[in-house]
């Protein structure tokens, strides 16, 4: 009697896994604002399987450029356009803290944390790169660029910025600032015309592309040519996406560590075969 209830109680576990098993892997999310306005601006949560789009809160008191999570993606930080300053946002709420003032000055900026060397980068149309401060906010000059850079992101090691004047994807070095032009943006072999724009990583490793356009999508760059590609449209009407930021892009060896495991198909049937030959078995005993 033991038995079979062990054996009920194993086919039940068996559903039960069976079950959950398409929910075992975490779902990978990226955020964006809406650049344009500086009261009570959305923030939105993006679903990288699904690229539906969610509002989660607002951030307000000044135009928020742009995005990128700090180390181990546990922090989601800003800066903004008009004050220059670097803040924290909460991801659940949107709540705003301020860390402190950049002490520079540079528009339609882009943001970006490299975990290999632990820095966080902005660039922006000031043609310069500068690395910032967590605790401080406070940025120090690397070099300059030579490119307006509306929107950056660092892959492997590499930091690239999107330029909204040239319509152009670069590569920047981040020792000395100094920008090498990669190819013209451009989508189904045309030149495309961005604004305001900002550049995401997605877990496969693709560079992601969000700009403050009708409709507003989300795009696909190739890191080799600047060609791009629509992956989906995420409203129909500009919701003045001018940045984003992806949890992925900031901690992509912690990211990948984070689904939970799941015992393999092989595994569940072998379970099954078990499971169900116990019960036969005992109840060919009675």
């Amino acid at each position: 009697m033991k038995t079979t209830r062990f054996a009920k109680t194993g086919l039940a576990t068996l559903v039960i896994l069976a079950a959950t098993q398409a929910q075992a892997q975490q779902t990978p999310y990226a955020y964006a604002i809406d650049g344009d306005t500086s009261t009570d601006a959305p923030l939105y949560r993006i679903d990288l399987n699904t690229y539906a789009i969610t509002q989660i809160g607002t951030v307000t008191g000044d135009t928020f450029e742009s995005l990128s999570f700090g180390p181990g993606a546990d922090t989601l930080y800003a800066y903004t356009d008009n004050g220059n300053d670097l803040y924290t946002i909460d991801i659940n709420t949107g709540t705003q803290t301020l860390v402190g003032a950049t002490g520079v000055s540079t528009s339609d900026a882009g943001l970006a944390y490299c975990p290999d060397n632990g820095t966080m980068y902005l660039a922006g149309e000031s043609d310069e790169l500068f690395t910032v401060n967590l605790n401080t906010g406070v940025a120090t000059l690397v070099g300059a660029t030579g490119t307006s850079v509306t929107g950056l992101e660092c892959v492997n090691g590499i930091l690239y910025g999107a330029d909204d004047s040239s319509d152009s994807l670069y590569s920047l070095d981040r020792g000395t600032g100094t920008s090498t032009l990669i190819g013209a943006l451009t989508l189904n072999g045309s030149p495309v015309n961005i604004s305001d724009g900002g550049l995401g990583l997605a877990p496969n490793g693709d560079l992601l592309l969000v700009e403050d356009s009708v409709p507003s999508n989300l795009y696909r760059i190739d890191t080799a040519t600047g060609a791009m590609t629509i992956l989906a449209e995420l409203d129909p009407g500009d919701l003045s996406l001018e940045s984003l930021a992806s949890e992925f892009g900031a901690a992509p060896e912690e990211f990948s560590a984070r689904p939970v495991p799941a015992l393999p198909l092989g595994g569940l049937l072998g379970l099954a075969a078990g499971l169900l030959l116990l019960a036969r078995r005992q109840l060919g005993r009675r």
